[in-house]
C-alpha cells in the first residue's frame, strides 16, 4: 500500500483532505462547547434546577475533557491515532443522541461528560494526526485548520441554536416525539443536531489511513 508520505509528496490535495477530516474533531470540540449556551434557561426551568445544578450541568463536560486528555496520548501510542479518533467520534455521537433523549438532570450530566471525554481526546489526537501526516513545509498551515475548525464549530452552534429557536415558534408536527424535540422542548434539538457532524466525522474516518508515525 502506498504510504501517506509518498502520496502526500505528489498530491497536497490528499493531505488537505486528511487534515480536514481530522479537523472535524476540532469542529465538534467547538460545537459541543458552545451549544450548551442556548439550552441553559430552558433546561433549568424544565428540570427545576437550582444555581448549583445549573452550573454543574454547564461545566461537567470539563471533567470529561480532563479524563480524555489524561489517557488520549497513551492510548493512541498503544492503538494508533486513527482508532482513537474513531473512539472520539463515537463519544461525540453518543453524547449528542443521549443528551437529546435525556429525561433527567443526571442523564444530561452523564452524556455531557461523555461528550467532554470526546473533546479531551480530540484536542490531543486531531492536531497530532494532522502534524504527523503533513508535508513539513505545510505543517504549520495545516495544523491551523484544527484551530479554525474549533472557531467554526462555535459559530455554527450559535447559528443552529438561533435557527432551532425560531423554528420552534412556528413548527408543528403530528408525531408527539418530533413535537417534543423541535417545539415544546427544543433544547433537545439544539443538543441533538450535533449528531450530524459527529456521524459525518465517524464515517469520514473510514476513508483516511493511519498516521505514518
Amino acid at each position: 500500500m502506498e504510504s501517506v508520505q509518498s502520496r502526500s509528496s505528489e498530491n497536497i490535495g490528499y493531505v488537505v483532505f486528511l487534515s480536514a477530516v481530522a479537523a472535524l474533531g476540532g469542529f465538534l470540540f467547538g460545537y459541543d462547547t458552545a451549544v450548551i449556551s442556548g439550552t441553559i434557561k430552558t433546561v433549568s426551568l424544565q428540570f427545576h434546577m437550582d444555581d448549583l445544578q445549573t452550573g454543574w450541568y454547564v461545566g461537567c463536560a470539563l471533567i470529561g475533557s480532563i479524563i480524555g486528555v489524561a489517557f488520549a496520548g497513551k492510548l493512541s501510542d498503544l492503538l494508533g491515532r486513527k482508532p482513537v479518533l474513531f473512539f472520539a467520534a463515537i463519544l461525540f455521537t453518543s453524547s449528542a443522541v443521549g443528551c437529546m433523549l435525556s429525561n433527567s438532570v443526571n442523564e444530561l450530566v452523564i452524556y455531557r461528560i461523555i461528550g467532554g471525554i470526546g473533546i479531551g481526546v480530540a484536542s490531543i489526537i486531531s492536531p497530532l494526526y494532522i502534524s504527523e501526516i503533513s508535508i513539513p513545509r505545510y505543517r504549520g498551515r495545516l495544523v491551523v485548520l484544527y484551530q479554525l475548525a474549533i472557531t467554526i464549530g462555535i459559530v455554527v452552534s450559535y447559528f443552529m441554536n438561533s435557527f432551532v429557536l425560531k423554528y420552534s415558534l412556528s413548527a408543528s408536527f403530528e408525531q408527539l416525539w418530533l413535537s417534543t424535540i423541535f417545539v415544546s422542548e427544543y433544547w433537545r434539538a439544539m443538543l441533538g443536531l450535533e449528531t450530524i457532524p459527529a456521524f459525518l466525522f465517524l464515517v469520514m474516518l473510514f476513508f483516511i489511513p493511519e498516521s505514518p508515525r
